[in-house]
């Protein structure tokens, strides 16, 4: 079962090695809930699979019970996030507002949470020190309800990430 299924190229991918390796499961199904990117997977797997194709299922809703293994590409990062400052020592919930600087459309602003509203998993990070983080509610509500839905196999969720050195801008020292 896969979910986040795209355009279908992994599914199609999955299928073909697979049946290469002799292991092509009796079924393959899609959670998806948008008809344009069903047809989108219905039309790759026409495309790169077609004799595949007849394989795959479509689902609109998770069922009661699941046994097999379960993949998601880029899935969980397509949820929403809180994001949240710790400056000072005081958590602030991070959100966007519209600028009137004229330079940026919208910035961030940081709204003080009262200490009861900190959540708990803010409160257990260590130090201090200023930074930057973020909560994954609904991804957290999603895996456990996959976990519970699987009553016996694997389940994969993947997202590629930015290597360190795209994501942090170094200075050079200035030449002397």
């Amino acid at each position: 079962m896969e979910f986040g299924a795209g355009t279908g190229r992994l599914a199609a991918d999955l299928l073909l090695g697979l049946e290469l390796e002799g292991q092509l499961p009796e079924s393959y199904a899609i959670v998806e809930l948008s008809g344009e990117l069903r047809a989108r997977q219905q039309a790759t797997l026409a495309q790169r699979a077609p004799h595949l194709a007849d394989r795959v299922t479509w689902l609109d809703t998770l069922p009661d019970a699941f046994a097999g293994v379960i993949i998601g590409n880029e899935v969980l990062d397509a949820m929403p996030v809180q994001l949240y400052a710790r400056s000072g020592g005081r958590w602030h919930e991070r959100g966007v507002v519209r600028s009137d600087d004229g330079e940026r459309a919208f910035r961030f602003e940081d709204r003080a949470l009262p200490d009861a509203d900190v959540p708990q998993t803010l409160r257990a990070i260590p130090g201090d020190h200023d930074l930057v983080t973020e909560t994954h509610a609904e991804a957290e509500g999603f895996t456990r309800a996959v976990g519970a839905m699987l009553a016996s196999g694997a389940a994969f969720f993947i997202d590629y990430g930015f290597p360190r050195a795209s994501t942090t801008t170094r200075s050079a020292p200035a030449a002397r």
